[in-house]
């Protein structure tokens, strides 16, 4: 791949444009990847203007930036062309509203369904910052760490595991290994335990409440743990933060939340990779439609988990 060409940059490193809903005029975020979002004022679909591009005419266009960026461009630019055109995007873009519209009721049904089981589960994570020892907290963070790319029932047997051989204080690399059976890169994850435990460990000691305690909102407390906490990424961060009761805006983007944004319209695909704005972008998206659809947003989170999994886990 080429690295040093300027007209490609953009491409490589998209970024959030304004664009004003042609039908109510509400200002609305698309990235320079993205070819229409949904106004959330209005639920009107808005178009991103392609212009020209050194994508179309270089000969080195598909080396210079890969062909996952070359192809997704030349979709959306077959895309704009056909709005221009005034083909049978509209009734696309109708079927999706209806789509849209549906979802959005089932959601709400959902919710009322089972919201006082949601609460419930929220009351208990409030308690494990309230009530609960150094031993819990940790016991969530761990949690936090084992999730990616493993399931969550898996990971809690696991730290359930190390909890009741008494070894998610004390224990080494090759203990903890052996009770993550059912999680993947199982090696690294303890590696990862472990080091969270020295990051935490205060005279011997874990504390880890007197050092989220000291951060003036969850907002600093999860860059600071992304930047210091090896193995925990924005998602992890924010897992944890909600699972002791802090967080209540916070997002958390696994998988079957993504699902359920691109379906609602939300966002346009699901991204290969989630970090710094883009993360926080999709997180601002999801808290404006908590807030259109009246769901609290760690309600919110909870029910699309629930409606992708038909549980209301951790």
């Amino acid at each position: 791949m080429i690295s040093n060409c300027p007209g490609a940059l953009k491409f490589r490193q998209p970024e959030p444009e304004i664009i004003k809903c042609p039908s109510c005029g509400e200002e609305v975020e698309i990235w320079t990847d993205e070819i229409k979002v949904t106004c959330r004022n209005c639920n009107g679909v808005v178009t991103r203007q392609i212009d020209q591009s050194c994508l179309q005419w270089c000969k080195y266009a598909r080396e210079c930036v890969g062909d996952k960026i070359y192809n997704k461009y030349m979709k959306n630019k077959t895309a704009a062309q056909s709005v221009e055109r005034g083909s049978s995007d509209d009734m696309m873009d109708s079927g999706f509203t209806i789509e849209r519209e549906n979802t959005v009721k089932e959601i709400k049904r959902m919710y009322l369904s089972i919201q006082n089981k949601v609460q419930s589960r929220l009351d208990g994570f409030n308690l494990v910052w309230k009530k609960g020892s150094e031993e819990d907290i940790l016991a969530e963070l761990v949690f936090c760490i084992l999730t990616p790319q493993s399931k969550a029932e898996s990971c809690w047997a696991a730290v359930e595991s190390l909890l009741s051989k008494k070894l998610l204080l004390k224990g080494d690399k090759n203990q903890i290994t052996a009770e993550l059976g059912g999680v993947r890169f199982k090696y690294k994850k303890a590696e990862y335990i472990i080091e969270a435990r020295k990051q935490f460990s205060i005279d011997g000691k874990v504390s880890i409440k007197s050092r989220i305690g000291q951060f003036s909102d969850a907002y600093r407390a999860r860059e600071w743990l992304v930047q210091n906490v090896k193995g925990i990424g924005y998602k992890e961060a924010s897992h944890f933060l909600r699972n002791i009761g802090f967080g209540e805006n916070l997002a958390i983007l696994d998988r079957h939340i993504l699902k359920n944004l691109k379906l609602l319209g939300i966002i346009e695909g699901i991204p290969a990779s989630l970090q710094g704005r883009r993360y926080f972008a999709i997180e601002k998206r999801m808290e404006e439609f908590a807030e259109s659809v009246k769901i609290p947003m760690n309600h919110l989170d909870l029910v699309l988990w629930y409606k992708g999994t038909g549980k209301l886990f951790k």
